[in-house]
C-alpha cells in the first residue's frame, strides 16, 4: 500500500566505506581507564546520608523560607523608613454645636432616610467664615529705577 522511502543501507559502496572509516576512527579514540574505586565513589555519591522525609521537607520548605526572609527584610526596611518620617502635628478642632431640635424632629419623623440625615448634617454644620483680607505691602517707589541708565547691575 505505502512504499517505503527510507534507503537501505549497504547497497551503496560509498556508504559502506564511510561506515568502515567512522568505525575505525571511533575505535582509535583512546578511552580513559576508570580508577579502582570508581564504582564506590559513584555509589557513595548516589547514596544520600539524610533520610528521604528530611530531604522532601527541606526541598518543599526552601522556597517558602526564602520568601519569608525576603518579606521580613522588606518589612523591617518599611518600618525603619516609616519611623524616620516626620510626625504630623495635630491641631485642636472645635466641635460644632448640635441642633437638638432638628435632630429630635428627624428621629420623630416616619421617614428615616439617608436624605433626611444628610439634610440634618447640613443644618448642624455652620457655614464657613470668610478669611480676613490681608493688605498688600506698601512699596517705596523711590527705589524703582526710572530709566535703563539708572539700573544697578
Amino acid at each position: 500500500m505505502f512504499k517505503s522511502t527510507e534507503k537501505r543501507r549497504g547497497n551503496n559502496p560509498r556508504e559502506t566505506l564511510m561506515d568502515q572509516i567512522l568505525s575505525e576512527g571511533f575505535r582509535a579514540i583512546p578511552t580513559p581507564v576508570p580508577s579502582p574505586n570508581f564504582d564506590e565513589r559513584v555509589l557513595a555519591g548516589l547514596r544520600d546520608s539524610a533520610p528521604s522525609w528530611y530531604v522532601a521537607l527541606r526541598n518543599s520548605l526552601k522556597p517558602m523560607l526564602t520568601a519569608m526572609t525576603g518579606s521580613f527584610i522588606l518589612g523591617l526596611l518599611a518600618i525603619h523608613f516609616a519611623l524616620q518620617a516626620p510626625m504630623p502635628t495635630l491641631t485642636p478642632m472645635t466641635s460644632t454645636p448640635i441642633n437638638y431640635q432638628a435632630m429630635q424632629r428627624l428621629i420623630d419623623s416616619p421617614n428615616l432616610s439617608t436624605l433626611n440625615w444628610w439634610r440634618y448634617s447640613l443644618l448642624s454644620v455652620p457655614p464657613p467664615r470668610p478669611q480676613a483680607r490681608m493688605e498688600a505691602p506698601v512699596l517705596d517707589h523711590s527705589e524703582i529705577p526710572v530709566s535703563r541708565n539708572q539700573m544697578i547691575v
